[in-house]
């Protein structure tokens, strides 16, 4: 029973091992076929992109798309253009003469059908020297899939690299103009007329070194805009008291001064109010003047409340005592 069991187990991790396996080739197998789909699409954009290119040089040579090619130096523009139709058709080549056709009408279907047959496939430097494309032309039209003629592959690299470092500073200067931002060349030309500020300035000062002219015309500019910010503040001086400075302003006026609480007691006529506290004592909302007068007032009341009973309770026995009240016992000390 346990064999059988065993061989039920065994089989069942193999078929298992199997549909993995069979799952790993089916990826692959997946993967293969995605490659080749992106390459079947690249390959079809390259050979759109080389008959578009040759049939512009052909446009540009034969002095225009409405006119056409002659018959004695249209042969190496054909055996082109099929290089590139065949390209894109897989290398059928009934669609290829059908194409070829339209652009030379001069050629009969055999004769294109027999340039179809013999004609390879070429690469961008052979169609440029077969086409004889110069470089301004190259530039001109843009061209991507062929290269100018008399052109190596370490020339037609370094074109292409060009090309493609030129597209990228026309893209930066495109953003910068458009998001507002200020092109180098206009950096340079404010560059340019800062410094002729500075050297007529130099010169206009007895003839100042280009430093000091800078540093000089720094600090007048700076002292203006500090002038200017200055006026716009308040002129008050920033050491004096801003209450003080309102109190006398209030004064000058002719409205009444702070009463303190000592004054106000006074006209009240609060005589058994308790003595003045540190909080009763006068702030200094005045001059010096008024605040020594309240001070003055504040220890005449409190003399007149405290100082004279206590003296006259001390002449008088036990009247001390009451005024003060009991004294406090010793306590008593506590052995161990």
């Amino acid at each position: 029973m346990r064999n059988q069991v065993h061989i039920e187990a065994k089989s069942r991790v193999e078929q298992t091992s199997d549909a993995l396996k069979c799952a790993k080739l089916a990826v692959k197998v997946a993967d293969a076929e995605v490659r080749d789909a992106k390459d079947r699409r690249e390959n079809a954009r390259k050979a759109k992109a080389r008959i578009n290119n040759t049939i512009d040089i052909i446009e540009r040579h034969a002095g225009g798309a409405d006119k056409d090619m002659p018959r004695d130096v249209a042969t190496p523009y054909i055996r082109c253009l099929l290089s590139g139709l065949k390209w894109e058709f897989d290398q059928v080549v009934e669609p290829c003469v059908e194409f070829a056709l339209k652009l030379f009408p001069n050629f009969s279907r055999e004769e294109i059908a027999e340039f179809a047959a013999c004609t390879r496939s070429m690469t961008s430097i052979e169609m440029g020297d077969a086409m004889g494309v110069t470089e301004d032309e190259w530039w001109e039209l843009k061209l991507t899939m062929i290269a100018p003629a008399g052109s190596t592959s370490e020339s037609y690299d370094a074109l292409k690299r060009d090309r493609r470092n030129r597209a990228k500073q026309d893209k930066y200067h495109l953003n910068r103009e458009t998001t507002g931002a200020r092109t180098l060349e206009q950096r340079r030309a404010d560059e340019r007329v800062k410094r002729d500020e500075i050297e007529a300035y130099a010169k206009a000062h007895g003839g100042l070194s280009y430093d000091a002219a800078r540093v000089r015309m720094a600090r007048a500019k700076k002292k203006c805009s500090d002038g200017s910010a200055t006026d716009k503040k308040d002129p008050r001086p920033n050491g004096l008291n801003n209450n003080k400075s309102r109190s006398s302003e209030k004064r000058a006026s002719g409205s009444k001064p702070p009463q303190t609480r000592a004054s106000k007691r006074d006209e009240q006529g609060e005589e058994n109010a308790a003595p003045p506290s540190g909080r009763d004592l006068p702030k200094a909302n005045g001059t010096s003047a008024e605040v020594g007068m309240a001070i003055a007032e504040a220890f005449l009341s409190l003399r007149e409340r405290i100082v004279q009973p206590l003296a006259i309770a001390s002449s008088r026995p036990g009247a001390l005592a009451r005024a003060v009240g009991p004294l406090r016992a010793p306590r008593k000390a506590t052995g161990s």
